[in-house]
């Protein structure tokens, strides 16, 4: 029986791509079909949280917030970083745990710019150990006025 199924690359793949298909149409189709209830959403137990352990000051920070129009507004208008950089003055609590997660990615990526700077300068016929001075210039946010340096300069004068 099996040796009259075509088996080429082309129709294992087609087949495969085929079950996919139906298989993902039969399981939408159930989730539409099923009644209210028979699916529930399956969270991470790190969300779930005792409210009973939560601060009353807190938790009436969180109602202000969450029915706070302007932070909607604001949400809307700014980007991530900027929108929980200015709800923390208004919402410090609220805000304290979003900007936490937030902070791990530019610090993360300025500890890699550091390191990636650090072996361009480290080498072997340069192994200094007090590199401080040499990592200034890579890691500053500053862009140096190479123009003005220049031009504050004396020229060395002809003979």
């Amino acid at each position: 029986m099996l040796e009259t199924l075509p088996l080429s690359d082309n129709t294992v793949q087609r087949r495969i791509a085929d079950m996919s298909t139906d298989i993902t149409d039969q399981v939408v189709s159930e989730i539409k079909t099923a009644p209210l209830g028979t699916f529930a959403l399956q969270l991470d137990e790190t969300t779930d949280v005792n409210i009973g352990s939560v601060n009353d000051e807190i938790q009436e920070e969180f109602i202000d917030f969450v029915n706070d129009s302007s932070a909607s507004d604001l949400f809307e208008k700014e980007s991530l970083v900027r929108f929980w950089c200015k709800i923390s003055k208004s919402y410090p609590h609220v805000a304290e745990e979003p900007l936490r997660s937030l902070l791990l990615f530019p610090s993360t990526y300025l500890c890699e710019t550091g390191f990636s700077s650090l072996l361009v300068i480290k080498s072997k016929q340069r192994s200094r150990l007090n590199v401080e001075a040499d990592l200034r210039c890579p890691l500053a946010n500053t862009v140096p006025r190479l123009t003005k340096l220049v031009n504050e300069k004396q020229y060395q004068p002809s003979h």
